[in-house]
């Protein structure tokens, strides 16, 4: 199972945290980050700094 985090500027670091403590102990899950660009994420609390990877790119409908 693949499940993606999506990283974005102003959140707090439970956004990320609390949801990834549990479903990375799912048998089979494959977790990665990514946000609609590259480099540093800045959450909530300018003191934790995040960076991204992984570019999300929106699916145009």
């Amino acid at each position: 199972m693949q499940i993606v985090f999506l990283l974005y500027d102003g959140m707090t670091a439970l956004d990320l945290v609390g949801p990834y403590e549990i479903l990375c102990r799912l048998p089979g899950a494959k977790i990665q980050r990514a946000a609609e660009r590259f480099g540093l994420i800045y959450p909530l609390i300018f003191k934790l700094r995040m960076y991204n990877m992984t570019f999300f790119r929106k699916k145009a409908f």
